[in-house]
Formats: structure tokens, C-alpha cells, sequence
């Protein structure tokens, strides 16, 4: 493997890994809320601020970071 896939795949892993947790922390806001039967509460009240935040943030990167140059890897 050649040194540039091994950047592009860094790269993937250090933006869509994170982009995960993120979006499993909505997902388990939801289960909360369901198995408390509060079905009229939104569940990103449960997800910080921050998470929000840093959801938008790594969805850019990843597409900026990993996307992009993945097309210039030579398979």
C-alpha cells in the first residue's frame, strides 16, 4: 500500500469514525426518550450543543478530507 492510501484512509477513519458517535448519541437520545414514553419531546434536547456542532464540522471534513482525495487514489 502505497503511502497515499495510507493518508486517505487516516483521514477516513479520523472523520467518519467521530461522525458515528455523533450521530449514535441522537439515536440513543431517541431510545431514551421512547422507553420513557416522552414522544412529544424533540431528542436533540438530549444531544449537546457541542455535539451538534462538531456533527456538522466532521461531516464537512469527511467529505472535504476523504472524499475529495479518495478520487485521486490510484487503486
Amino acid at each position: 500500500m502505497s503511502d497515499w492510501n495510507i493518508i486517505v484512509l487516516s483521514l477516513f477513519s479520523a472523520t467518519y469514525l467521530p461522525l458515528f458517535w455523533f450521530v449514535g448519541m441522537r439515536i440513543a437520545s431517541e431510545d431514551i426518550l421512547r422507553k420513557s414514553k416522552f414522544y412529544e419531546v424533540d431528542p436533540n434536547v438530549l444531544v449537546p450543543g457541542w455535539a451538534k456542532t462538531c456533527t456538522t464540522v466532521f461531516c464537512v471534513l469527511h467529505y472535504c478530507l476523504f472524499l475529495i482525495p479518495l478520487t485521486m487514489v490510484d487503486w
